[in-house]
């Protein structure tokens, strides 16, 4: 027979582990008359099972799915499931390792002084606006909403803005945004998201206030596409790349079509 500190000894785990399985039942250790635990051959087994099941990442639910096991389809379909399930983790891996790359190159645009013509497309959930701004029930509800928190790593926030006199910008919206590109490849849900496709976007990069309650004079990316026989088309918007201590550092996009 063998106590808790043996199994501790053997498995290098805390006495707290050995408790918590036996209380959801992935083990069964005996307890005698003074209601001291002990265990056997079969619970070290057992036990040493459960252990190699977590290297591979399984779940305890699924853990009890394969010792309840009464057929070896059974077996089988739990394996399968997480197969999947490791080949998904696989895919978000190498997303979120583009998603850093992307934006480090960004950051090393902005240091550049980079401009340039580009096509976006992406999926946008609304934060805030004009109509609620930050107060009350509807602040931030995309945020707070923890059925899409998984999406949060592949998200961007976005600000749209309206242009007002002497080509200045004013912030009138704000929230997060997925490429279309991450939403097909992960078949996120987009019932509540509003989608927008631009053929053109001419794309800079600006330093705005962290508090974004200041316009944004857009005249010299305006007298350009002027130059360049340009005209723009649809509300320009920024895309946050890095938020320092006091400011943030953005693409600024603004959707334009080439005059006839």
């Amino acid at each position: 027979m063998y106590t808790s500190k043996d199994l501790q000894k053997i498995f290098r785990i805390g006495r707290e582990t050995i408790r918590y399985y036996e209380k959801i039942g992935i083990i069964h250790g005996k307890v005698n008359a003074t209601k001291y635990h002990y265990y056997d051959d079969l619970d070290i087994e057992n036990l040493a099972r459960i252990l190699k099941y977590r290297e591979f990442k399984f779940p305890l639910q699924q853990i009890k799915k394969l010792r309840s096991a009464n057929h070896i389809s059974d077996f089988q379909f739990v394996l399968t499931n997480q197969i999947k399930h490791l080949k998904s983790e696989i895919r978000i891996d190498e997303i979120l390792e583009t998603r850093l790359t992307w934006k480090m190159n960004e950051l090393v645009a902005y240091s550049k002084g980079r401009k340039s013509f580009i096509k976006d497309d992406f999926y946008y959930d609304l934060a805030y606006s004009e109509e609620h701004g930050f107060a009350g029930n509807d602040k931030y509800p995309n945020f707070t909403d923890l059925s899409k928190t998984s999406d949060f790593p592949f998200s961007d926030f976005i600000a749209f803005t309206k242009i007002t006199d002497n080509d200045e910008l004013s912030f009138t919206n704000g929230g997060t945004a997925i490429s279309k590109g991450i939403v097909d490849n992960l078949s996120i849900e987009t019932n509540q998201l509003v989608h927008h496709s631009f053929d053109c976007i001419y794309q800079s990069y600006r330093v705005i206030s962290q508090r974004m309650n200041d316009t944004l004079n857009i005249h010299p990316e305006v007298a350009l596409l002027n130059k360049l026989h340009y005209q723009i088309c649809n509300c320009p918007y920024v895309r946050q790349i890095a938020i320092l201590k006091n400011k943030r550092i953005v693409q600024l996009n603004i959707p334009v079509n080439k005059s006839i």
